[in-house]
Formats: C-alpha cells, structure tokens, sequence
C-alpha cells in the first residue's frame, strides 16, 4: 500500500516537471522568432521591462 502511494505521488512530481519544462519550453518559443532564434517583439520588451525593473532598483539612468 505504502509503495502504491510512493509510486503514485513520484509519478504526479515527475509530470509536474514535465509540465514546467514544457511550460518554459512554450514561453520561450514565444519570446523567439521560429527562423532567426532571435528575440522578437515580446522578447524585446520582456528584456526591456527587466532591465528598467534593474535600474530603479540600482538609481541608474538607462540613458548615457
């Protein structure tokens, strides 16, 4: 029974990170373009939003 239960809760864990590699997976295709692998729009802006997020926190200017 105790082994049931073991097998059972392993099997949900390793779905579940399957899950989230596929998840990471489908976010990034989203963030590149299919051709180039490089970033597209979105990619851009992702990119874009972090590096503001980083200059408040540190008081930098994102110009000169």
């Amino acid at each position: 029974m105790v082994a049931k239960v073991l097998s059972k809760i392993l099997q949900m864990e390793l779905r579940a990170d399957e899950e989230a590699s596929r998840a990471e997976r489908f976010e990034a295709q989203a963030l590149n373009d299919a051709l180039t692998g490089l970033y597209n729009r979105a990619g851009w802006d992702q990119l874009a939003a972090c590096q503001d997020i980083r200059n408040r926190r540190y008081g930098n200017s994102c110009c000169g």
